[in-house]
């Protein structure tokens, strides 16, 4: 277990220091509510259980930057951030987290391309380059993927639920346990 959540917010545990990249993000700062300021990052990133989560990747990123490193000089993601959240990611993923994570990135990009159709637009030869009617039995038939990542979501909840009993035992779950 990597986080522990104390008054809703992310902590890093003593055991995850003992993972490299976590230990090389903890050893950065002297001060280490400094280093805390990035574990937050990392957790609200990666996290199925983050409230940020239902964001899209792009706006899960922004707000997170926003809302957690404003005073931070230096952005892009810098590459020690990058592998400890690749690590922290990589040990709280299963094929049923990936699944679910791909059918989500899948929906969010149709959401984007369905936002952005131009129905006005015309090829060289004055023919509409997207049909309306397609457009319209493509977004009909996007219910039945909704269905399915809906239930593949509920069966990820059902897992990290079992995963929270395994982890906390009889320690009573905050918020941030109990929904995905």
């Amino acid at each position: 277990m990597f986080f522990d959540l104390q008054n809703e917010e992310p902590v890093v545990t003593p055991e995850a220091l003992f993972v490299p990249e976590f230990r090389d993000v903890w050893d950065r700062f002297e001060n280490k509510e400094d280093a805390h300021i990035y574990f937050i990052y990392i957790y609200h990133m990666e996290a199925m259980r983050s409230n940020y989560a239902v964001l899209s990747k792009e706006e899960r990123a922004a707000a997170v930057k926003h809302d957690y490193l404003q005073k931070v000089p230096s952005w892009p993601e810098p590459k020690w951030l990058g592998k400890a959240r690749e690590k922290y990611k990589k040990f709280q993923t299963n094929h049923e987290i990936r699944a679910l994570e791909g059918g989500l990135e899948l929906l969010d990009k149709l959401t984007t391309y369905y936002k952005d159709l131009d129905f006005s637009q015309k090829d060289d030869k004055g023919q509409l380059v997207h049909n309306p009617s397609t457009a319209m039995r493509s977004v009909k038939d996007l219910e039945g993927t909704v269905k399915s990542i809906k239930k593949l979501k509920a069966e990820v909840a059902k897992d990290l639920d079992q995963l929270s009993q395994e982890t906390y035992g009889d320690k009573e779950l905050n918020m941030f346990d109990t929904a995905l």
